[in-house]
């Protein structure tokens, strides 16, 4: 009946405004903020205010805080995450150019799904995402069992890669990464 009484808490709009906290230590600093605004509303009710900007306004803003990140990404990003940036964009202009009928209702988040779907992510399933994530992790080092792991990928499914292949190419590896670590 608990999960009953939340969902029709929710769905009737009773519930209680929460916040979620990533740590314990948060809440006495979250709680003190919240008191301080309650206190500026309740000593001037038009303290949180904002002013209502027009959708020019609002554009224009955007497009400085664009300028400002888009400076600072090519500036600072890696030369991986650069080639990414100008991957989307260059599908955006694209997606941007077909007939309207045929355009992505979003051509920037279509050419960014396009990116992430084609060239950077795969799916996983649940259940498997903790041993993807080890297997990501192994593939990223610098070392014997990488550069295997690498060496089976390239191989593929053939039938030719027997457990006795694997292994032999293992211990192979493995001699030469001890002969060049010492």
């Amino acid at each position: 009946m608990p999960l009953f009484s939340a969902i029709e808490e929710v769905l009737s709009g009773y519930t209680g405004k929460l916040i979620m906290l990533r740590d314990d230590d948060m809440v006495p600093a979250v709680e003190e903020f919240i008191a301080s605004l309650e206190k500026q509303v309740k000593e001037n009710p038009h303290a949180l205010d904002r002013p209502q900007l027009s959708p020019s306004q609002i554009r224009t803003m955007r497009e400085k805080n664009l300028r400002y990140w888009a400076e600072f990404f090519a500036k600072s990003a890696t030369s991986d995450d650069l080639f990414f940036l100008d991957g989307v964009l260059e599908r955006w202009d694209v997606y941007r150019e077909y007939p309207e009928n045929d355009r992505p209702p979003s051509p920037i988040m279509a050419a960014f799904q396009y990116e992430i779907d084609e060239r950077w992510a795969f799916r996983v399933d649940y259940e498997h995402g903790e041993r993807v994530s080890a297997l990501v992790r192994m593939l990223e080092r610098k070392d014997w069992l990488a550069d295997l792991l690498k060496w089976i990928a390239n191989k593929g499914t053939s039938d030719d890669l027997s457990p006795c292949l694997i292994a032999s190419k293992a211990a192979g590896m493995q001699e030469a990464w001890d002969k060049t670590a010492a």
